[in-house]
């Protein structure tokens, strides 16, 4: 069978590059896997699995991926879509019209999992951290944005063949504004854990520190901010506290959104890189406490959560 996939793939900001890379090495070597993924891509293909590097993310992206469309044999055209798809949240809003001419290219079927449910409180909170706009603004915008979210998902769901999540909490979202003659269409399948590549057993840490990690791609509503400051006060009542903050563009992140690191009680260790495997399950294996503080509301799930679960 061949099964075309879309979906960016590391160094792309974004915890679903990961998960697309770890989902197909998993599947089965009779198919023939077909990643259409950003020309950046660091990754290889492998035995049955081939990388197509193509598109620029950005609004011109979904018009690369059917260019490649349509010089491919495919029999399931597997669509991954989070809020800024191919890296534009306009071309998530234009999802149906990509999904329609996807379909008349390849004549495969469609299935898309869609990694998150936009809601009109996560965007306007999000709008709130991200931007400077009065409020009224940002209301307006959320609910404009979120009607047109929920307008594209329900045609997105009846021209595919079936849609992915990986919650029931994800599904029960979805029945709110869909038609509930095409609910047929919604599985639940979990987003998966990762195996380690190292050794199942804690590694020994130091005992004179306890080290607290947070890891992955940052934004405001992922609780960084408020982290430090729970770090500033346990640290002044705990000796040898030492804080690791993982993942890409943290120093960014920071000036983006003037954090204030703790004073010189608590160890602060940044690494603002891509981190090899074994690399990083060295580091969560060494840590004592993993700190996920998400203040988001939105309907999705942790590639953070699942990355470590494994570690016991």
């Amino acid at each position: 069978m061949n099964i075309v996939v879309i979906s960016p793939t590391p160094p792309y900001n974004s915890g679903l590059s990961y998960y697309t890379l770890y989902l197909y090495s998993n599947f089965s070597k009779h198919h023939i896997i077909k990643i259409i993924t950003n020309r950046d891509s660091n990754i290889h293909g492998y035995n049955n699995i081939f990388i197509l590097k193509t598109f620029i993310p950005g609004l011109l992206a979904p018009w690369s991926c059917l260019r490649k469309i349509s010089s491919l044999s495919i029999d399931i055209l597997h669509i991954n879509v989070e809020y800024a798809f191919l890296g534009s949240w306009l071309n998530f809003i234009l999802l149906p019209l990509f999904i329609t001419i996807a379909k008349i290219l390849s004549r495969a079927k469609i299935v898309i999992t869609l990694h998150g449910v936009p809601n009109f409180w996560s965007l306007y909170h999000y709008l709130e951290w991200m931007t400077k706009f009065p409020t009224f603004i940002s209301f307006l915008l959320s609910f404009t944005y979120s009607i047109f979210s929920y307008i594209s998902i329900s045609l997105s769901c009846i021209l595919s063949n079936a849609i992915v999540v990986h919650t029931d909490l994800m599904k029960q979202a979805l029945t709110l504004f869909i038609s509930k003659r095409i609910l047929y269409k919604i599985h639940v399948i979990e987003h998966g854990s990762y195996k380690p590549t190292s050794s199942m057993e804690k590694a020994i840490s130091d005992k004179n520190t306890i080290t607290i990690l947070i890891f992955g791609y940052q934004r405001p509503s992922k609780g960084l901010k408020t982290l430090l400051k729970a770090v500033e006060e346990i640290g002044l009542q705990i000796d040898g506290l030492r804080l690791m903050i993982v993942g890409k563009k943290i120093h960014r992140f920071f000036e983006k959104n003037t954090v204030i690191l703790p004073s010189t009680h608590v160890k602060i260790e940044i690494i603002d890189k891509f981190l090899e495997e074994e690399m990083l399950d060295n580091i969560i294996s060494k840590s004592d406490i993993i700190v996920l503080p998400y203040e988001d509301m939105f309907y999705e799930v942790s590639g953070v959560l699942y990355r470590v679960a494994l570690f016991g």
